[in-house]
């Protein structure tokens, strides 16, 4: 969550929660970084996050350079990147909200399981991916690469993770900062940074839970 807002029509009608909000985003970096919402009141957030990008020919007019090959002709289509991928389910082709959708003249045989296709991406497919942080503090910034290396300890996206889909592999990671005063950028960031939100956790964690109780 990064506009704010309220989650209902009508306003905030608790009164001005301004003080709780600042008291949130100052002792639950976390949150001030992903967002969230207490009451009926949204909490910005400073992250934006695109989506995932395969790199392709037809895509390749909008990723960075450096994660292109020399010659871009040689990129295969996106197209190339699709499979079909069979499961099985319970057979429920006599359910009357599905008898419409089957033909009446087809032989229907006695079973207990149907076949179903997913159009799949195939493994192997390298995507391209952006992370904006906007303003963050370094506390802010070690939370996300906090967030970061959990997540790659079990790196799935999307559905059907149970059954094998959505495993990726992160690599060729890089950080680029922008400072306020021109567009000087520094590449010198890493993910030794997030111990510094486990120390932030462990010394406040007192402070913590305190916020955490009496938002409850």
């Amino acid at each position: 969550m990064f506009s704010g807002g309220t989650l209902t029509a009508g306003g905030n009608k608790d009164g001005d929660n301004s003080c709780i909000l600042f008291c949130i985003k100052d002792n639950l970096p976390h949150v001030s970084l992903f967002g969230g919402a207490w009451g009926n009141a949204i909490l910005q957030g400073k992250m934006k996050v695109n989506g995932l990008i395969p790199i392709a020919k037809e895509t390749a007019h909008i990723i960075p350079e450096n994660f292109l090959p020399d010659d871009v002709e040689t990129l295969p289509s996106v197209y190339t990147y699709l499979q079909l991928e069979m499961f099985t389910r319970r057979e429920n082709s006599k359910d009357a909200p599905f008898e419409k959708y089957i033909e009446s003249s087809l032989d229907v045989v006695e079973t207990s399981q149907m076949i179903y296709h997913v159009e799949t991406i195939q493994a192997g497919t390298p995507f391209y991916m952006k992370v904006v942080l906007e303003d963050v503090t370094d506390i802010e910034f070690a939370a996300f690469l906090s967030a970061l290396a959990n997540f790659n300890t079990m790196p799935v996206v999307g559905g059907k993770g149970a059954v094998g889909l959505g495993q990726i592999e992160m690599h060729s990671l890089e950080w680029s900062e922008v400072s306020k005063i021109g567009n000087h950028v520094n590449i010198d960031r890493n993910l030794t940074t997030a111990n510094l939100y486990e120390r932030f956790l462990k010394e406040n964690q007192q402070q913590v839970k305190t916020v955490l109780r009496d938002l409850g």
